[in-house]
């Protein structure tokens, strides 16, 4: 049996992620429903936490599908209910609970290298949406994560979409309604019909708030209000997080609650392109992926794979590198134009290319007494110019040279010939058990 009243208590007076024209029709059925006989089977046992250690429903059923190609499609269909594992199918509700024991599994699946959410849902409870959809972004950060409306995603269905990497939207599918409902049912009138008068004991001043025997006071309603506006405000963030300059915080808060179909949600960035289920499916099949590869296109199927990584991260790979060279670059150059290096180029370059030291500690060391260098002084110091632009134009040629494999000065002969000349094994292991002595390792 259903268990109309979970449902009511559910929907009635609690801040809801809803199509509207859902939660009339969950009103609409409540209507007259809540009999005495249906209000006896509260005591029935719950189940509220079915999908914990299980990856099976109650009739064995498993609700995540693995597709083609190491894909998965987890099926959100119906409205959503916070810890609802007691609800039954027939009530069209679907869990959050259920939801992220899925995405938990299939983060956890070696296997799966793609997760597709197909999404037929209106929204529902505020409540559980976003840790849901926090396990979403976590999933999609190790694996490709694709929303597909099929054929509706409003309101916490939405909220869930926007979480994933990409959203298609079908050309007929309805997308959007990121707002907030909360409905109060005045019953005074039904209840005196029916012969009863209720008389609530309480203590605390607001403890009935937004009961459903009286009118809904004006003070209680701008309470209410306030309400709806925070979880609006975490509702429209939250997207934004997700979307990010695809449909930034201002740009949800514009479309005022109101639900877009097909090419126009890709417009107003709620989507980001058309397509059905069964064509995101084909471009996932090994055939078309490897098709994608051998013309340059975008692959699918993993994450991280070379042609699907995107441009912000292209971008910033490139910025760290460019950074890198730079930060190396002033480095080498603090160290080869100090006054320590005058005389001791070959020492200089050896700290600078083949230890990861700071530039003051390089300097500091090669500030040490002279005699314990002596031993380690090579002909490129003794021709070491005095002045710090001919110098630092000398050790970039040597910097050149020393991308050789032995890494060790060349002397030009005449004809053009060059010949290694290379310092000697015992002034090299004198000069480094200084160094290490001094930098104290």
């Amino acid at each position: 049996m259903t268990q109309l009243h979970h449902i009511a208590e559910r929907v009635i007076g609690r801040p809801l992620f809803l199509h509207p024209t859902k939660a009339a029709i969950l009103l609409d059925v409540l209507e007259g429903r809540l009999s005495e006989k249906t209000r006896a089977s509260a005591g029935l046992p719950a189940d509220a936490s079915r999908f914990i250690g299980s990856r099976s429903r109650a009739d064995r059923s498993s609700r995540l599908n693995r597709a083609v190609n190491g894909a998965a499609i987890i099926t959100i269909e119906g409205s959503l209910v916070n810890r609802g594992a007691w609800i039954g199918s027939n009530s069209g509700l679907v869990s959050y609970e259920g939801i992220s024991a899925q995405v938990r599994e299939a983060r956890a699946d070696q296997e799966i290298r793609t997760v597709i959410l197909d999404l037929d849902t209106p929204g529902g409870e505020a409540t559980g949406m976003f840790a849901a959809a926090q396990l979403i972004r976590e999933l999609a950060a190790e694996k490709r994560v694709i929303a597909v409306v099929n054929d509706l995603a409003a309101s916490a269905g939405y909220g869930l979409a926007s979480a994933a990497d990409e959203i298609v939207a079908s050309p007929t599918s309805i997308v959007g309604s990121i707002g907030v409902v909360m409905t109060h049912v005045d019953a005074s009138k039904k209840l005196a019909q029916d012969g009863y008068s209720v008389t609530q004991i309480f203590s605390g001043d607001h403890k009935v708030d937004g009961n459903p025997f009286g009118p809904l006071p004006d003070a209680v309603k701008a309470d209410l209000q306030t309400e709806c506006q925070y979880f609006y405000s975490l509702f429209v963030g939250m997207v934004a997080t997700g979307r990010g300059e695809r449909l930034t915080e201002e740009m949800a808060r514009a479309t005022q609650a109101r639900t877009f179909i097909g090419e126009e949600a890709v417009k107003r960035g709620l989507a980001d392109r058309v397509a059905s289920l069964d064509e995101v499916l084909a471009e996932l099949s090994p055939t078309r992926a490897g098709a994608a590869r051998n013309a340059g296109g975008p692959s699918m199927t993993t994450k991280y794979g070379s042609a699907s990584k995107s441009a912000e991260y292209q971008d910033g790979r490139a910025a760290g590198y460019a950074l890198g060279v730079s930060g190396e670059r002033s480095r080498i150059s603090k160290i080869m134009k100090s006054d320590a290096a005058r005389g001791r180029v070959s020492q200089a370059l050896n700290l600078a290319l083949e230890t990861d030291l700071a530039a003051d500690k390089v300097i500091s060391l090669l500030g040490s007494p002279t005699d314990k260098f002596e031993g380690a002084r090579s002909a490129t110091d003794e021709r070491a110019p005095s002045n710090v632009d001919e110098m630092w134009e000398q050790v970039m040629k040597e910097v050149v040279v020393s991308a050789s494999p032995s890494r060790a000065p060349k002397e030009e002969r005449e004809g053009g010939a060059t010949t290694e000349k290379p310092i000697s094994a015992e002034a090299v292991d004198e000069f480094w058990a200084a160094a290490r002595k001094e930098a104290g390792v």
